[in-house]
């Protein structure tokens, strides 16, 4: 008789535009869970991530001396999304060897990608940087095996970035420039996903939460990842 299949360790993404619910989710996905993980975002003062960093530099060369030329260098912010990028798939990978476990990233690859293709100019925007943009994808695209993608209609967006404690650039701003900059980050996001999910077989599951209740996605989330899986079979919507 041929065993069923057993649950795999699994690398989720939870990605979406600001005010979807993405924080609140993650302490759900977690909560009295031994078998997860929410990992956490690098820090290059913690030895470890400081050692990864210093792992990526022969790659980060060629693609700062690219920015440089176009008068364009990171900031603090981007070079840690550089290295989280080139680095994080290996530490991801080894704590996953260790035992069965389902990691959860906020702020991941997903995010990474997004936030680096809006600057001016992109990383994209000179060859070395296509390449390495290109190489990042594929890399990305081969070790996430879901991204739960959270979106809300606009209006329903701004009001929630106005009525939480934490500051937003747009919470004190007109309708039309909170819409349009949400319009911009929801652009930038589903170009990456859909780069992401043409290069390899990951999961796309999408909820509208004005429609679900963060309580309702992560219960859908997670009977998702205790089921047996079948890695040819992926890529399942949730509008």
């Amino acid at each position: 008789m041929v065993a069923p299949p057993r649950p795999m360790a699994a690398t989720i993404e939870i990605a979406g535009v600001a005010g979807s619910g993405k924080s609140t989710l993650a302490r759900l996905l977690c909560a009295d869970r031994e078998d997860c993980w929410l990992d956490e975002r690098i820090r290059l003062r913690k030895f470890g991530h400081l050692v990864r960093a210093a792992h990526s530099v022969p790659q980060l060369v060629p693609l700062l001396w690219a920015g440089a030329k176009e008068r364009r260098l990171p900031d603090w912010a981007e070079l840690k999304l550089l290295v989280y990028l080139m680095e994080w798939t290996r530490v991801l990978g080894r704590r996953q060897e260790d035992r069965l476990i389902t990691t959860f990233l906020d702020q991941g690859p997903i995010y990474a990608l997004a936030r680096l293709g809006s600057g001016d100019p992109a990383p994209a925007a000179t060859e070395v940087g296509g390449e390495w943009w290109r190489s990042r994808i594929l890399q990305w695209a081969g070790s996430l095996d879901v991204i739960v993608w959270l979106d809300a209609p606009n209006d329903v967006l701004w009001r929630r970035l106005r009525e939480r404690s934490q500051p937003h650039e747009v919470r004190e701003q007109p309708e039309d420039v909170a819409f349009a900059y949400l319009d911009q980050y929801r652009e930038s996001f589903v170009s990456v996903i859909d780069a992401v999910v043409a290069a390899g077989a990951t999961d796309l599951r999408r909820y509208d939460t004005s429609q679900w209740s963060a309580e309702q996605v992560a219960s859908d989330v997670l009977q998702s990842v205790d089921r047996p899986r079948d890695p040819l079979a992926r890529r399942l919507d949730h509008d």
